[in-house]
């Protein structure tokens, strides 16, 4: 895992926190609550691995009546392919509600896997994680069954305390916002990603990327080997050649 994962739509910054709680180095492109517009972001080449982002939900969520829907959840998702093609990376992540649509990428296979806050610990909250790459990998993510007496999950617009939502998605009782309102607070807890669950997924991650790395690197000694055993056969070939040679002008000289 030598380069660094880009986020993107990066929010709170839960997502970023797990993968580098799993051993990643993420850099984030910020996010618009934030002041940082992804429509204004330029990435480069062979700088990332990896993307990882959940792009705006509220025309997929269900949640938002029809006379108010937009185009702009769609929008930020074809912004989210231009940064990973822009990126040319080798892997991509993208998280989202159940009524997403598939973030299918030219270049790259998809695979959508169902996750369940439920299936780790007592709180339900269920997500889609689409997952892409150029070797025709996938990861891994066990489905599990639901824990009994499961809390409800935390909401963007969740009329709890603070203090509440916060313990919903793995915060500790000291964490704050202190530059926003309450309002906005739980807006910024309730659209993140649940540590426990970014762990999982993150570590899903890990695995494939280890594996990948393994077959490359054996990939690479097959064809160092192959290289050595073909300089050296070349170099024996030489040798026979030049024994023949003196052995013919030898032969020449005694015949005359």
């Amino acid at each position: 895992m030598n380069k660094a994962v880009l986020s993107v739509f990066t929010g709170l910054g839960l997502l970023d926190e797990a993968f580098r709680r799993e051993g990643f180095c993420v850099v984030s492109a910020g996010d618009i609550v934030t002041g940082q517009d992804i429509r204004n972001f330029v990435s480069t080449k062979d700088s990332f691995q990896g993307v990882i982002g959940g792009s705006p939900c509220q025309e997929f969520s269900g949640l938002k009546p029809a006379s108010l829907k937009t185009d702009y959840s769609q929008l930020m998702i074809e912004e989210f392919k231009r940064v990973v093609l822009e990126s040319d990376v080798d892997w991509y992540l993208h998280e989202n509600v159940k009524g997403v649509p598939d973030v299918k990428i030219k270049g790259y296979n998809h695979q959508r896997l169902i996750i369940n806050q439920g299936w780790f610990e007592p709180i339900q909250r269920l997500r889609i994680i689409q997952f892409g790459c150029k070797n025709g990998g996938h990861i891994e993510i066990e489905t599990k069954k639901i824990l009994k007496e499961c809390d409800s999950l935390a909401l963007a617009s969740d009329k709890r305390p603070f203090y509440e939502l916060k313990m919903l998605q793995g915060l500790s009782k000291d964490f704050d916002l202190p530059e926003f309102t309450l309002a906005g607070k739980k807006k910024m807890v309730g659209n993140g990603v649940p540590l426990s669950m970014g762990v999982v997924i993150a570590s899903a991650v890990k695995k494939f990327v280890n594996k990948n790395n393994k077959n490359n690197s054996l990939n690479m000694n097959f064809v160092t080997d192959r290289t050595v055993v073909f300089i050296t056969l070349k170099s024996v070939l030489k040798m026979v050649a030049m024994k023949l040679t003196a052995l013919i002008l030898v032969a020449s000289l005694k015949q005359v």
